[in-house]
């Protein structure tokens, strides 16, 4: 049993209903989010692209970024982390199935260059990019980018 439940069963009869003659049942939100789900890694990767972005950008300007989680970007980005993770799980309120949502499904939706895989291997690069720069900054005191 879990705090959040799960899908009401709309959303499990409709991934029924889009792959005949298959009984999927759709996941529990504790299966989605858990330590082996498949949404956290994409949802943390959102959320450092959209960071390292935002860090670069102020580190354009002579900011390092300790200095700006101490001017308020820690509560920005728990607003952002929390906006990505609600943007993430907005198509769950139509009734699309988790696996859709997120790509694990057998046909991920893709347009050009923008693909599932892509969007993972920037998520992973930006993670480790703010990952260096604060290793870097901590051990020289000083503004990656200057």
């Amino acid at each position: 049993s879990s705090p959040w439940g799960s899908l009401p069963p709309a959303a499990a009869s409709s991934s029924a209903s889009r792959a005949p003659g298959s009984a999927k049942q759709q996941q529990s939100f504790d299966a989605v989010m858990g330590f082996d789900g498949f949404a956290p890694e994409l949802i943390n990767g959102r959320a450092a692209m959209l960071g390292f972005v935002a860090a670069v950008m102020a580190e354009t300007h002579g900011d390092s970024l300790f200095s700006q989680l101490l001017a308020g970007g820690f509560q920005s980005a728990l607003l952002v982390i929390a906006l990505v993770t609600l943007a993430s799980f907005a198509p769950a309120v139509r009734q699309v199935p988790f696996d859709t949502i997120f790509g694990k499904d057998k046909t991920p939706a893709s347009f050009g260059p923008f693909t599932q895989t892509a969007e993972l291997i920037n998520g992973r690069a930006a993670m480790l990019g703010l990952a260096a720069l604060f290793f870097i900054e901590g051990t020289s005191g000083q503004p990656f980018f200057l």
